[in-house]
């Protein structure tokens, strides 16, 4: 028997773009993170978490619903992006360009998987399962900044952040008693996990079954976010197994694999550690001079918001070090970037102005 798999085939490769959509979320808040979360990533969370929960909900929810809401939800997403309305668009216009995109995916692809019905019915809550997903999908929201905040201290000052985002009234006033953004995504999203009487009697559930799923959904964010709070949340991997980290990359690399300063190797010798390094080639020495730059800028911002002098000086002084290394590997020296940042200086000004552009608009021809 032979198959056809081309519209299957195309169906994946859309889906796979949502590997590359980064959720907007933490983008607008300018998260420093050397990897955020993808709607793909969010997908397979979604998954894990329904399927922790699943024994406490009811027993008579279609699982394989669940299951088909949560991988196609966010599908749209592959061609419109992930939107929000802090960008500036309306709720009708995201409303409006979801509903092309579904209308395009069902058209192209129902005959593979019904994404007309799973889509649409998503879209409009139509059932006890749609409501679900949507309640879940709105922890993870906040689970992933519980989650960032837990790696790091999220200012949430940056002067590129949207206004309207910044100054929303909700953030406003959690700022004002103190609370850091995983709190504020954390109350802000739980309010969205409830059920109301219409939609008691809409799918058919009592009161206290609208209200167990509720608190089942909402106990697993809090504990994540009790976790944050009391600084457990990251511990979670000081119990693996050590004899079976040998071959763990990302344990064995986070430490090293990275460009170092001319002394180092003796400097760990003398402290009686063995240093194992080679000397890059030409082309491998500029990347990781650019990598390092990335690293060291991360390190002045560190510096920053401990709000020590002596170290932000210090880290300035490692930047000035990596600008010199740069400029003499492509031929010059520290002295000509100087007298070219000058000359510029000249034309265009520098920076004390602290201004920032925010659009351009051409002259019509």
């Amino acid at each position: 028997m032979e198959y056809n798999f081309k519209k299957e085939v195309n169906l994946f490769m859309i889906f796979d773009i949502l590997g590359d959509t980064v959720r907007t979320g933490p983008t607008l808040w300018y998260i420093d993170r050397k990897r955020l979360e993808d709607v793909k990533d969010h997908v397979l969370d979604l998954i894990l978490i329904f399927k922790i929960l699943e024994k406490y909900l009811p027993t008579n929810i279609n699982k394989d619903k669940i299951i088909n809401y949560i991988i196609c939800h966010d599908l749209p997403e592959a061609i419109t992006g992930d939107i929000t309305k802090f960008e500036g668009v309306s709720k009708e216009e995201i409303k409006r360009v979801t509903s092309v995109a579904i209308n395009y995916l069902s058209s192209k692809f129902d005959d593979v998987i019904n994404l007309s019905n799973i889509l649409n019915s998503y879209e409009e809550r139509v059932d006890l399962e749609s409501k679900i997903v949507h309640m879940i999908d709105k922890v993870h929201s906040s689970t992933t900044f519980i989650k960032y905040q837990s790696e790091q201290n999220i200012n949430m000052n940056d002067s590129r952040i949207i206004k309207e985002l910044r100054n929303h009234p909700f953030v406003v006033e959690k700022i004002a008693e103190g609370k850091d953004l995983a709190d504020i995504f954390f109350e802000f999203h739980l309010m969205a996990v409830n059920f109301t009487d219409e939609e008691c009697e809409k799918y058919n559930i009592t009161r206290a079954e609208a209200n167990n799923i509720v608190n089942v959904i909402k106990a697993f964010a809090t504990e994540m976010h009790n976790q944050k709070s009391n600084n457990t949340l990251l511990n979670f991997n000081k119990d693996f197994p050590q004899d079976a980290m040998d071959y763990n990359r990302k344990v064995k690399e986070n430490k090293y694999r990275k460009l170092v300063r001319d002394n180092i190797p003796e400097i760990c010798i003398s402290n009686g550690e063995k240093p194992i390094f080679h000397v890059l080639d030409s082309k491998d020495y500029w990347n990781a001079l650019l990598q390092k730059d990335t690293e060291e800028l991360q390190e002045v911002k560190e510096a920053e918001e401990s709000e020590n002098k002596e170290e932000i000086l210090k880290e300035l002084g490692d930047k000035l070090e990596l600008i010199r290394a740069m400029a003499e590997y492509q031929g010059f020296t520290l002295e000509d970037v100087i007298k070219q940042a000058n000359k510029k200086k000249e034309t265009n000004g520098g920076f004390q102005k602290k201004l920032f552009l925010e659009a351009v608009i051409k002259k019509e021809a």
